[in-house]
């Protein structure tokens, strides 16, 4: 189990929940002292997805993100509702399909284990 202080999550909460609210710009020189997956875990965990993506992105971006934080954006990103749309361009309208896509992809293929297992359609087990 991971611990953060308190003056870790106050620092979160102060300069990454709720920015729009607050008039504030996130700010990179913050986010990057935000060293550990629990301090990144925490913050996708709070943030307010109406404050915009560009926090998210920095996550996604982060070498200290794991693939448990990855999933957490990615499903919360709601991918299913994109479904609905004709295609990419008209789903994207806000970013969010964008960042989300980019993130599952880019934490798949840090994280996930390499082949021989097969991920492309149609493919039979053991990758043929």
């Amino acid at each position: 189990m991971y611990f953060l202080s308190k003056s870790r999550t106050d620092f979160i909460q102060t300069h990454f929940i709720g920015t729009a609210a607050k008039g504030m710009i996130p700010d990179l020189a913050r986010f990057q002292q935000l060293r550990s997956a629990a301090e990144l875990h925490y913050l996708a965990d709070a943030y307010n997805w109406d404050d915009g993506v560009t926090v998210l992105d920095w996550v996604i971006n982060s070498p200290t993100c794991d693939y448990g934080t990855a999933l957490l954006i990615f499903w919360r990103a709601q991918p299913d509702f994109y479904t609905e749309f004709a295609n990419e361009q008209e789903a994207d309208e806000e970013g969010f399909f964008s960042v989300a896509a980019d993130h599952h992809l880019q934490m798949g293929s840090r994280l996930l284990p390499k082949p021989p297992y097969c991920i492309q359609p149609g493919c039979r087990y053991g990758g043929h």
